[in-house]
């Protein structure tokens, strides 16, 4: 009864201040029989005592969520950790770590792996398949639009073990990682240092897709890239459209979307380096400016990200989307 947010009212604030003994008596027989309960989260027009709110949110936005907070059926294990460095020149590459680390947060598979078919495609001159003529190494398999595919591209590239692992296995694994990265998405305020804006999601939507485990957008895929520090570069018929600023010393995903599948350029090393791959994605091509006058805003940006020129600077209250002018001076200098 002393859940009953009015009675408790009255019990400490009026019934409490009666000076009698009849009185004093029951209300001590309550007490005795009651337990009491410290709702910290209160009404205000909107559910926020349910069981997501109270785990996941402090206020308006999504708290830091300590590993030692949540429980798990099994030992909680980081898969994939974030890139905070650039890839190492070549002369570097076998004295430095690279993405492979990643590989060795992931948990043993003790199922039995799936087999990942090979995708080939009857169109030889398609971007992919240019790429894949490039480098003995390079091979590519496609992933059925089925589920979160855009995450399990990423992910498939990043981590070979994660690859061949069996789809319920899979599946739990993202599960993990998203909540994650969500997590370091907004205490990190990426939405705001990373060119985010409502053209690509809201920030509310991200919330939900990566807390619950549900699919994400191709737009959110820059998500990824920028916290895992990768280029990734989704090709669509013959578009290239650059999610994060290409940076030729970073590793780089490739991804070619048909109707069916996404198809993913792989490798048997350790990644494919920006640089190895600049030469078919027209990296360093020259452009003239008066062609350039003829683009729209969204073409100029991508071409920008293509050139890792910012396409936003600092505004008086915020950050402002640069000139249209301005990117083709730019990327014409680049």
């Amino acid at each position: 009864m002393l859940q009953n947010s009015k009675f408790r009212d009255l019990v400490d604030n009026v019934f409490s201040n009666i000076k009698c003994v009849e009185v004093s008596g029951q209300l001590n027989e309550i007490f005795s029989k009651s337990n009491t309960v410290n709702n910290l989260y209160k009404r205000g027009g909107k559910h926020n005592d349910t069981r997501l709110y109270k785990q996941f949110c402090r206020g308006n936005t999504l708290r830091e969520i300590k590993s030692s907070e949540i429980k798990f059926n099994n030992k909680k294990h980081n898969y994939f950790e974030v890139i905070t460095e650039t890839i190492p020149l070549k002369s570097e590459f076998k004295e430095k770590e690279n993405i492979s680390e990643i590989d060795s947060k992931v948990r043993k598979i003790k199922d039995k792996p799936c087999i990942v078919k090979e995708y080939k495609s009857n169109n030889l001159n398609t971007t992919i398949n240019k790429l894949k003529e490039l480098n003995k190494d390079y091979y590519t398999f496609n992933i059925t639009k089925d589920g979160d595919y855009y995450s399990s591209a990423v992910f498939s590239y990043l981590s070979k073990v994660f690859n061949v692992a069996p789809e319920t296995t899979k599946n739990e694994m993202l599960k993990d990682i998203k909540l994650d990265i969500i997590t370091k998405f907004n205490k990190e305020n990426y939405y705001k240092n990373y060119d985010y804006s409502i053209k690509h999601f809201k920030k509310s939507d991200a919330d939900e897709k990566l807390s619950c485990n549900l699919p994400i957008t191709s737009k959110m895929i820059k998500i990824y890239g920028d916290i895992f520090n990768i280029n990734i570069v989704l090709i669509n018929g013959d578009i290239n459209e650059f999610v994060t600023k290409f940076n030729r010393n970073n590793a780089t995903l490739v991804i070619e979307e048909n109707s069916k599948n996404l198809v993913v350029l792989m490798t048997k090393q350790k990644f494919i380096r920006g640089d190895e791959i600049v030469d078919i994605l027209q990296i360093d091509k020259k452009y003239d400016q008066k062609e350039l006058e003829k683009s729209k805003l969204d073409v100029l940006q991508n071409l920008a990200k293509m050139k890792n020129i910012n396409i936003r600077k600092a505004g008086k209250t915020g950050k402002i989307n640069v000139k249209k002018e301005e990117l083709i001076t730019l990327i014409c200098n680049n």
